[in-house]
């Protein structure tokens, strides 16, 4: 969130209230190709939520780690380090939010922050049953750190780790009181009309792989819903005084270019976090999307470390089939 929430003319919010409201999300998952084998799951207000896996290629499986994804962005982008962390024994499953990637729902629309927490446990608790007594560590990026970082907080007893990539646990500098303050009203009487803007262009270097994510028929470039951005802000808000809270072993990633997220914010969770193991890695000359940047393959690599130093060999356990 980096652009100011827009003052939006009356005579279009009552239009677009008039064409917005009432309008139901589609619940269905959207089919995966042969490629991208995934399983679906029903989330308890009956919407679809799509998700990928990666097994070790043989057992025993030496932990879990569950994938959180960001804004404009899926679970399958996130096989380099999926695939790293099952060549070292490591299972690993990812969920598509709702209205993102394979998942049902409008597109980048989610009613509340405890709406994706709650849909993140239920696949931490479908591979806590797939490899029981196994560490469970969680990585979220981005908005995936916010929801993260909730997760963290509400189940700490459930999980051995967090890894957090440029997550969006601060408001950045450029979005005022003012802003917040609208995106709340629009989000409650017009929680479909696009108001919150990220620059796509900046979350990548030039490249192929900033040209891949520009054209991904999975990745919506349009501006965030109303109820969308209101929700996101209230998880922000709802993190003050709250880092110190963090007790778990903490890996915090950040690009040092990155204008998506504020570096800030990871620089003050890592510092008021009480966990006596934490660590702070600023990649500079690096984007937001850390795991396609130029340095991806570094990125990859100390993650990968980190979770093999905090999970033990002799962790493994036999899982169910």
């Amino acid at each position: 969130m980096n652009k100011p929430f827009p003052v939006v003319p009356l005579l279009s919010t009552l239009a677009a209230l008039v064409l917005l409201q009432g309008c139901a999300a589609a619940t269905a998952c959207r089919t995966r190709p042969s490629t991208s084998p995934g399983f679906e799951r029903t989330a308890s207000d009956g919407m679809c939520l799509s998700s990928v896996r990666w097994e070790p290629p043989k057992p025993p499986v030496r932990g879990v780690v569950v994938l959180i994804h960001g804004l404009r962005d899926y679970s399958d982008r996130y096989g380099r380090l999926a695939q790293a962390l099952q060549a070292q024994g490591f299972a690993v499953v990812a969920q598509d939010h709702r209205g993102h990637g394979h998942s049902g729902g409008d597109r980048q629309r989610m009613e509340s922050m405890q709406q994706l927490v709650d849909d993140v446990d239920g696949v931490v608790q479908e591979a806590r049953a797939r490899h029981p007594g196994v560490p469970v560590m969680v990585f979220g990026h981005s908005m995936g750190g916010l929801i993260a970082t909730h997760y963290v907080l509400q189940h700490a007893s459930e999980v051995s780790g967090l890894i957090l990539s440029g997550a969006g646990i601060v408001l950045p500098p450029g979005v005022s009181g003012f802003d917040t303050r609208l995106a709340k009203i629009f989000g409650t009487i017009l929680p479909g009309l696009p108001a919150q803007d990220l620059d796509s262009q900046m979350f990548l270097h030039d490249g192929p792989e900033k040209e891949q994510f520009l054209a991904d028929p999975l990745i919506t470039h349009e501006k965030l819903p109303a109820r969308s951005a209101k929700a996101l802000i209230a998880g922000i808000e709802a993190l003050d005084g709250k880092f110190q809270d963090l007790k778990l072993p903490l890996l915090v990633v950040h690009g040092g270019e990155d204008v998506i997220t504020s570096i800030d914010g990871s620089r003050a969770l890592v510092a008021q976090a009480t966990s006596p193991d934490k660590r702070l890695i600023i990649y500079e000359g690096q984007r937001h999307d850390l795991a396609h940047e130029p340095d991806a393959a570094k990125v990859v690599g100390d993650i990968v470390g980190w979770v093999e130093a905090h999970v033990p060999p002799s962790a493994a356990a036999t899982s169910v089939p």
